[in-house]
């Protein structure tokens, strides 16, 4: 963008890629920029409504350096915009009967894990093997504690489950069908392991069928046939 901020933003990261010491000056700036530069350009214009404008943060894209006061006032704003979240995700949801009704939540484990990972007994690699143990009651007690938190914000419980980065093994199924899961969400590279010609827009051979096959629901079968 051509616009003051960020021009200084684009210096200073020349500056660090160039392996130069940023001085105190150019260390404020970078702070207030990197949170400027996570926010909506075009919420806090209006774009989205006149109850999101925020002339302060819109602002501040026409300002050459920032200083300890444009900080707080970015972190302040941040604060607030991150409390709007849950709110409108609750408005929007499938099970508020009086809201749009238009987005369906589900949870993770609380942690953020890579269940196949935390899961597995060994893992081996090019550099040799990680002996370790089954977490298996560590994922029961993550998939717990998000399931309260996600009633304590929504009211409601969810049916899907997100497996953090998209990772999946088969062993993780009958923990999620166990905890209540009914649906969980997988990545193109999974479905292509499991036969399915499944390939995203701009993907060499992709087209309308492979790319149908990403959204299309399929029934997995864990161990011990659970579905």
């Amino acid at each position: 963008m051509d616009e003051p901020a960020s021009i200084l933003y684009n210096h200073i990261r020349g500056l660090w890629l160039s392996g130069q010491t940023l001085n105190e000056s150019y260390y404020e700036d970078a702070k207030v920029l990197w949170l400027l530069y996570d926010i909506s350009t075009p919420l806090v214009e209006g774009e989205l409504g006149k109850q999101w404008i925020n002339s302060t943060i819109w602002g501040m894209h026409n300002q050459t350096s920032f200083n300890q006061h444009d900080l707080v006032e970015i972190l302040n704003y941040s604060k607030w915009l991150t409390g709007q979240v849950i709110p409108a995700f609750n408005n929007d949801s499938i099970n508020n009967k009086i809201g749009s009704r238009n987005v369906e939540l589900f949870r993770s484990p609380m942690f953020h894990p890579l269940v196949p990972l935390l899961l597995a007994n060994n893992i081996s690699g090019p550099d040799g093997t990680i002996y370790k143990q089954s977490y298996y009651s560590d994922l029961i007690a993550q998939l717990n504690i998000s399931l309260g938190q996600f009633h304590s914000l929504f009211g409601v419980y969810p049916s899907g489950i997100y497996s953090p980065e998209a990772a999946f093994s088969y062993g993780m199924v009958q923990s999620y069908s166990m905890e209540g899961g009914q649906w969980t969400a997988s990545a193109e590279w999974t479905l292509q392991q499991s036969g399915i010609d499944a390939l995203a827009y701009g993907n060499a051979g992709s087209n309308i069928s492979t790319m149908e096959n990403l959204y299309r629901p399929y029934h997995v079968l864990g161990q011990n046939g659970v579905k």
